[in-house]
């Protein structure tokens, strides 16, 4: 099942095990959900990136494609 969550806020956070990037999106009932992205993804995040999401000069979604065949993962993508 696919599901875009609106991208609000995007910063680069160093937590005790990682720097990831925390990103704040909208749910379907317009709340303000804050998530850490997994590394792997958060790695394609560059300040710029950030930056742009931040000032609104970008509109970017955080894009559910459900859970990986086999696994407890969930695959995401950013569009």
């Amino acid at each position: 099942m696919l599901r875009a969550y609106s991208i609000e806020r995007a910063d680069k956070v160093t937590t005790r095990y990682r720097d990831t990037v925390l990103l704040a999106i909208r749910d379907g009932e317009d709340r303000l959900l804050k998530v850490f992205l997994p590394q792997r993804y958060g790695a394609a995040f560059k300040d710029e990136d950030l930056q742009a999401i931040n000032e609104r000069a970008v509109h970017w979604n955080l894009v559910s494609k459900g859970r990986s065949p086999g696994s407890n993962a969930y695959q995401l993508a950013v569009e």
